[in-house]
């Protein structure tokens, strides 16, 4: 009697490393569509991003609209009643805060009447690759075999990056809360410049 033999088969087993990294890569894509967006069809800026903080009160002065120069954030006037407002760049004499902010956070301020809303909102895929590179350091961390140096530099790094994640929306919501206290107080300002219109 003769038994049948089948061909033995070979499971394919894929490094969950690689699985971290290939979602960086797609989190990085996702941040930079974002921020493509936000520069070349601001208008269509409330509609990406996520938004971590919102402002609102009266308007002392309803009829100025909103100052360029609003607590140093660069303002763009956006349509009639609504505006851009977003931190300036390095290369824009922008302080290291607004560099680091800038690009991955923007308000968008709305008028209606005597009163403003300003919504704060920041990169979804900023957030979300921070998240996997966390991810993708612990797993090169406790994953042998590697230098003790090495993994303890990848927990290290994982530390770092948590930490930063963690405290982004309460540094991006206490920059923007400045622009909403001058917004409100802006009768007692010198006279400014409005903010130009800017239709991309």
């Amino acid at each position: 009697m003769h038994t049948a033999s089948y061909p033995r088969q070979t499971v394919t087993t894929v490094n969950p490393i690689f699985l971290v990294a290939f979602a960086l890569a797609c989190c990085i894509v996702l941040a930079v569509c974002e921020l493509t967006v936000v520069t070349y069809r601001p208008r269509l800026a409330r509609h990406v991003g996520y938004s971590v903080a919102s402002f609102s009160g009266e308007l002392a002065e309803p009829q100025a609209g909103v100052p360029s120069d609003l607590a140093g954030l660069e303002v763009h006037r956006l349509d009639r009643n609504a505006y851009l407002a977003e931190p300036h760049h390095a290369w824009n004499g922008g302080s290291r805060e607004d560099a680091n902010l800038a690009g991955l956070s923007y308000a968008i301020i709305a008028i209606e009447d005597r009163r403003f809303t300003m919504d704060v909102r920041t990169n979804v895929g900023y957030a979300l690759a921070s998240v996997a590179a966390v991810g993708m350091a612990i797993m090169i961390g406790t994953t042998p075999p590697r230098p003790m140096l090495g993994r303890l530099t990848a927990l290290l790094f994982a530390a770092a990056v948590l930490f930063a994640t963690v405290t982004w929306p309460r540094r991006v919501r206490a920059r923007f809360a400045r622009a909403a206290q001058q917004l409100r107080a802006d009768a007692d300002q010198p006279e400014r410049a409005t903010a130009p219109l800017r239709s991309r």
